[in-house]
């Protein structure tokens, strides 16, 4: 029996202990980085950066020569003909002729019907084809490189959302954790009360019906601790939904580090120098559609083109050297009317780039002021939180002189469940205020694009 008793307990050990490591506390870097290798849209978009280059080397090949190879073999009877009168044009002659050489060298001959279709005809070429001269070819390979970049921009974008993301739900987990601990020390003071309180009816200085007080607050912060489990689990679940990992996963968060609230306060004194993404975007989509223009003004210059075939040629499938041929050729391409269509699109054109000018200076405009705003909110967090550690020490305080008064019977049991409910609401209300400052800042640094993406 104590061998069994031995065995099980070093078994729950064992599992509780391996539950330990597989848990370990994650830091917010390591999730991040975890993020841009697992999260789906980022694997999406990444794709798409794949297939933008994927056409750009696509169009850096358009200028190289292609090679074909082609086979045909005809024959047909039937159809349209026509017929020729050699018989009626040249008997005659050859029987004056025959008549003056008294000879029969020159033989009547039949009137001759020819069909159009080849009888029998067969030809394998090799086809080398090659554009010399295309302004277009070169404006598309200038216009895909300037979409990749694009692409890759796209990307950055959606990386410093992610990372956002993260940060947030990631302090979400740690709210909802420090919750759950508020709940529960706050039912250890209703138990640790429900104790004097049962020593003191014993002792005939206090009423039966304040345990049912008692009784009713413990349900009250047992519903709002599985309440706080509940955000906390919700939260778990997006993280890991951005992680692109099972929902149930469990996570471990680190310990806030003990100079955050300096950090803060020092982030909303400065302001990046960086160019946000979304600004690079917009200038890389003006290039592309300063590229557009010029290709559609160049509408008049010619395109060149050749092509060599080298192949055999003959009927009957018969093959010698006097049916192998070559044939060179070069083509010329140059638009002469085309009913004004070129300058209409020269204007949509214009018109493009006039209208990303615009969103570029509106995006600019909206960025800055998003930057201001988060600044400031980030500035207001910080005041609330300040106020609010202010509010717990003196609730603390309060909960501790009214504690030791009820227990000597100064203080009545209301001003004993009046004082707990205010220390715990106050200890809520810095733990909430704590993580608006962290979500703040993870806010602001999305808006000044500071987080190293490298």
């Amino acid at each position: 029996m104590k061998t069994r008793l031995l065995l099980l307990i070093l078994l729950v050990y064992a599992v509780s202990n391996a539950r330990g490591q597989s848990t370990s506390a994650q830091g917010i870097d390591a999730l991040i980085s975890e993020g841009f290798q697992n999260n789906i849209v980022l694997k999406q978009k990444q794709i798409s950066f794949d297939v933008a280059m994927n056409g750009l080397e696509n169009a850096k090949r358009m200028f190289l020569p292609t090679i074909g190879f082609n086979a045909s073999y005809t024959d047909g009877l039937g159809g349209r003909n026509i017929n020729l009168p050699l018989g009626d044009l040249l008997n005659p002659v050859y029987s004056q002729l025959n008549q003056l050489t008294s000879t029969q060298n020159f033989p009547q001959i039949n009137n001759v019907e020819t069909f159009f279709f080849p009888r029998k005809q067969y030809e394998a070429r090799v086809r080398t084809s090659m554009t010399l001269y295309n302004t277009d070819i070169i404006h598309n390979k200038r216009i895909a490189a300037q979409q990749s970049e694009i692409t890759a921009t796209q990307i950055a974008i959606y990386k410093r959302e992610l990372v956002k993301e993260i940060k947030q739900a990631y302090y979400n987990i740690q709210l909802a954790k420090e919750g759950v601990k508020i709940y529960a020390s706050a039912l250890e003071l209703v138990l640790e009360n429900e104790r004097v309180i049962n020593s003191l009816i014993t002792n005939g200085k206090a009423l039966p019906y304040q345990l049912k007080r008692t009784d009713a607050e413990k349900e009250r912060l047992q519903a709002l601790g599985r309440e706080a489990k509940n955000n906390e689990e919700n939260a778990t679940r997006y993280l890991n939904f951005l992680l692109n990992r099972n929902l149930d996963t469990p996570i471990q968060v680190q310990a806030i580090q003990a100079d955050w609230l300096a950090t803060a306060t020092s982030e909303t004194l400065t302001s990046s120098a960086k160019q946000r993404e979304e600004i690079k975007a917009l200038n890389q989509v003006m290039a592309v559609n300063q590229s557009v223009l010029k290709m559609t003004k160049d509408f008049w210059i010619p395109k060149l083109s050749g092509f060599l075939d080298l192949g055999n040629q003959n009927v009957d499938l018969n093959i010698n050297t006097k049916s192998n041929y070559y044939l060179f050729g070069l083509n010329v391409d140059m638009p002469i009317w085309s009913a004004g269509r070129n300058k209409l699109a020269i204007k949509k054109s214009e018109l493009n780039l006039q209208n990303s000018a615009l969103e570029l200076k509106q995006t600019e405009n909206a960025l800055s002021l998003a930057a201001a705003n988060a600044t400031n909110s980030l500035k207001s967090a910080i005041d609330v939180y300040v106020a609010s550690t202010k509010e717990l020490q003196g609730a603390q305080a309060y909960y501790n002189v009214v504690n030791k008064g009820y227990k000597e019977g100064v203080n009545t049991f209301i001003e004993l469940l009046d004082a707990r409910n205010q220390l715990t609401q106050a200890q809520l209300q810095q733990n909430l205020n704590q993580f608006k400052v962290l979500n703040a800042q993870a806010a602001l640094e999305r808006e000044q694009g500071t987080y190293p993406l490298n």
